[in-house]
């Protein structure tokens, strides 16, 4: 309900809510953009989340998805993390093709395709990527009902880049961009149980 802070992309901190910028201690990540981007005029661009900032330069690093995860994954583990076993090899060579992929389909077809159902013009493109939708959840249905995770026997970078759509399918997804034509994530027992897993 603020026309100023919607003009500025949203994503919006509230310190007295819990939720500070610990680098800038921006307003919004409108504010992040401009101070890590450098020189005087700020950032020109659109403004999106995730964004990974260098809190040692004040820098803005990269704000993909998919390589900020493998930055995290591939950076180097401390002593007392490797002592207390809390060291996950989320990308492992023998796998990286077959991660890569299954990155690629579970994007096409359930990360991305909810946003062109919810954001689509015409009837015909929310039709295209409902079905895109009801292919992708099949798909890991499918999957999951003979492996415990997307790529195997272990966790990796897919099983991680597909939690957030899964977190979000059934509250927000299915209901306000699916208008509730492809299910929901909870209703397959594959899912579901994946869905524990990475908690666990």
């Amino acid at each position: 309900d603020d026309p100023e802070r919607a003009s500025r992309g949203g994503w919006a901190f509230d310190a007295s809510q819990g939720f500070a910028d610990p680098v800038f201690q921006a307003k919004d990540l409108r504010e992040v953009y401009d101070r890590s981007a450098g020189g005087s005029g700020g950032y020109v661009g659109r403004c999106t989340a995730p964004l990974l900032v260098d809190r040692q330069h004040l820098k803005a690093v990269s704000q993909d998805s998919e390589e900020i995860v493998r930055m995290i994954a591939t950076a180097e583990a401390s002593s007392r993390e490797l002592e207390e076993g809390r060291c996950v090899e989320l990308f492992p060579g023998h796998l990286r093709s077959q991660i890569q992929e299954t990155h690629r389909w579970t994007y096409h077809l359930l990360s991305n395709a909810v946003y062109r159902a919810g954001f689509s013009t015409s009837q015909e493109a929310f039709a295209r990527a409902c079905r895109d939708v009801a292919e992708g959840l099949q798909r890991v249905e499918e999957l999951l009902s003979e492996q415990p995770f997307l790529c195997g026997d272990r966790i990796t970078e897919a099983d991680v880049m597909m939690l957030p759509c899964a977190c979000r399918f059934d509250a927000v997804y299915a209901s306000l961009f699916l208008r509730g034509s492809c299910g929901l994530w909870r209703e397959g027992p594959a899912r579901r149980r994946w869905l524990q897993r990475c908690w666990a």
